[in-house]
């Protein structure tokens, strides 16, 4: 009977590999693991890795490997404020009658990084009056804006909604620039 519960102990062990996904604004991380995982705690932490030798542990490297919890799902949403910041996994399993078991920690060796810039949508106010300062509403992504170019068109006929709102798609003559700012 003994060898048989070593078994079953053994099949029940399940071991986070990893962590699968991109370190970049954005993505989405998940652990990584050769099954499903069981039930269990997870609870996702950024941290400033601090700058030490290759495999030299500092208390201040252990204090820092707290971080701040950023999240307790299977998955994590990374997002600007993860930028510059590294990732770590702590994973405990819990038994159906609430028994913790031994909790197991993954490490990203890379800090996430900003994505790059991206014009989400602009739109411009549907009714505009001549002398009214005419500002777009836009969104962006991929780290915080700033240096970002309008360039303001007189166009010759209305724009057609029906049409992707690309630049690609506009007439080769989008008409005569009145202001880039």
């Amino acid at each position: 009977a003994k060898a048989s519960m070593e078994v079953v102990a053994e099949k029940s062990r399940q071991r986070v590999q990893g962590i699968r996904g991109r370190l970049v604004e954005g993505s989405t991380l998940e652990a990584e693991s050769s099954s499903e995982l069981p039930p269990g705690q997870f609870e996702w932490r950024r941290f400033q890795r601090k700058k030490a030798q290759a495999n030299v542990r500092t208390v201040e490297d252990k204090l820092a490997d707290k971080g701040v919890v950023v999240g307790r799902e299977s998955k994590l949403l990374l997002t600007l404020k993860e930028t510059g910041y590294h990732i770590q996994l702590v994973w405990t399993p819990v038994r159906a009658g609430g028994e913790l078991g031994d909790r197991e920690v993954i490490t990203s060796d890379a800090a996430v990084v900003v994505a790059a810039p991206q014009g989400i949508s602009l739109q411009i106010p549907e009714k505009v009056y001549e002398g009214e300062l005419l500002r777009p509403q836009s969104s962006y992504f991929g780290g915080t804006e700033g240096g970002s170019t309008y360039y303001w068109y007189a166009m010759p006929q209305p724009y057609d909604p029906s049409h992707s709102a690309k630049v690609s798609s506009w007439p080769l003559d989008p008409g005569r620039l009145i202001l880039a700012a």
